[in-house]
């Protein structure tokens, strides 16, 4: 099997304190040339008071793990305060009903919310312990998502890690999702909304399908472009995770559309792509739901063994899918985040 896919370690570069372009802050002089209603969070209590607020960007302090669970409710940028170095992290540890969010690190809800985060780490810590030893696993029950985001909702998420066991990023709003890592095991990227992930690290933790994704409810689909699936670094690969151990997509149910493109796949992916794993008999239904791939590589992607049974690459209008404009309809303005007033 391939190594781990590790992330350049960013304090391999010096830290440069420079957020949102001329947003600094300094021990001597505090914030300087940030936007106005910016404030700075050291803890976790000071997080929660913050989000519940009106401050527009909600700056945190790098090398501080904010532990709890946090709901963002309004529009805002949630950021790390340096682009390189030792990032923040918001943390839980929550092993209850994959299914919700009420026990996700971090929930952005809301209609017509809209956050951008930024250089943070989110996680959720409840390990895979619970399943050892049960075969076939629970995976109805287990660690829950890092990030969820809620239908009428838009995140956009930037040089960040989403790390969890189980169910890592849920979106039934929509999502972009941009130069990135993304951690988990079986299922874990899921929901009903619309999501666009790019230039980003997928990285598996154990064997099984990486998206399963319902498109019978607001034209759901999530596509994944111009990136890498490779199995997560140690100590978070599972013993399972063998080459051939992972699959892209299975279907949630007959309506499910799920596009990869330009993306590299290690030998931990099953050249078939696609599982045929359905739920309560679900199945994927060609002419309701599409899997897809173009322009695929690595030693996970073998032309010849894709199972064509499921595949409709030969179907599918991949310019409507190629780019984040094409994918949400020319409505991109959110991906930047909310408006910013600068002094």
């Amino acid at each position: 099997m391939s190594k781990g896919v590790q992330m350049k370690d960013p304090r391999e570069a010096s830290p440069r304190p420079v957020l949102l372009g001329r947003c600094q802050r300094s021990a001597a002089q505090g914030l300087e040339g940030c936007p106005k209603n910016t404030i700075y969070v050291q803890s976790a209590d000071e997080l929660a008071s913050a989000l519940a607020g009106d401050s527009t960007v909600v700056i945190l302090k790098s090398g501080v793990k904010y532990r709890g669970r946090f709901r963002a409710k309004r529009s805002l940028v949630l950021a790390g305060e340096l682009e390189v170095g030792a990032v923040p992290v918001l943390a839980t540890f929550a092993c209850g009903n994959v299914e919700s969010d009420g026990t996700s690190t971090l929930v952005i809800e809301g209609e017509n919310t809209n956050v951008l985060v930024k250089d943070v780490q989110i996680q959720n810590e409840c390990d895979d312990n619970y399943q050892r030893g049960r075969d076939p696993p629970d995976f109805s029950y287990g660690s829950s998502p890092a990030l969820w985001v809620a239908t009428g909702s838009s995140a956009s998420i930037m040089d960040t890690q989403l790390y969890s066991w189980r169910s890592t990023l849920a979106v039934h709003g929509r999502a972009n999702v941009f130069r990135s890592e993304v951690q988990g095991w079986y299922d874990w990227i899921w929901g009903t909304g619309r999501l666009f992930i790019s230039d980003s690290q997928i990285a598996p933790r154990g064997k099984g399908n990486i998206v399963t994704w319902d498109s019978s409810v607001s034209n759901g689909a999530v596509v994944i472009k111009g990136s890498t699936v490779g199995p997560a670094a140690d100590p978070f690969a599972r013993k399972d995770l063998v080459a051939g151990s992972v699959y892209l997509a299975r279907p949630w149910i007959s309506d499910t559309t799920s596009i990869w493109i330009s993306t590299k796949l290690f030998d931990i992916v099953n050249p078939a792509l696609w599982s045929a794993q359905g739920y309560r008999g679900s199945f994927v239904d060609k002419q309701r739901g599409v899997f897809g791939s173009k322009s695929l590589s690595g030693q996970g992607y073998v032309a010849a063994k894709v199972d064509k049974k499921l595949d409709s690459s030969d179907t599918i209008d991949f310019s409507k899918y190629h780019s984040e404009e094409a994918f949400f309809d020319n409505d991109v303005d959110w991906i930047d985040g909310p408006k910013l007033e600068w002094p």
